[in-house]
């Protein structure tokens, strides 16, 4: 889908980031995935996207999100 997307790895407060951008800017990223101690999140630039099967959470003015399950563990 970007196969000219530049990679970022950074800490955001928290959390550990993994996002993807047309260009080298954190607020252009279009994907990305956070990774907190206790929970993982996938977000969506873009607040507008349509949502039929309502996955995505949020109803901010800039992304939405999809929160990861936990895998299970024995």
């Amino acid at each position: 889908m970007m196969p000219t997307a530049v990679e970022m790895v950074y800490d955001n407060y928290n959390a550990l980031v993994f996002g993807f951008a047309p260009v080298n800017a954190r607020q252009r990223q279009s994907c990305r995935w956070l990774s907190f101690p206790s929970d993982q999140s996938l977000l969506f630039q873009g607040a507008g996207l349509k949502d039929p099967n309502g996955i995505l959470r949020g109803s901010g003015n800039v992304v939405r999100s999809i929160a990861l399950e936990r895998a299970a563990t024995s």
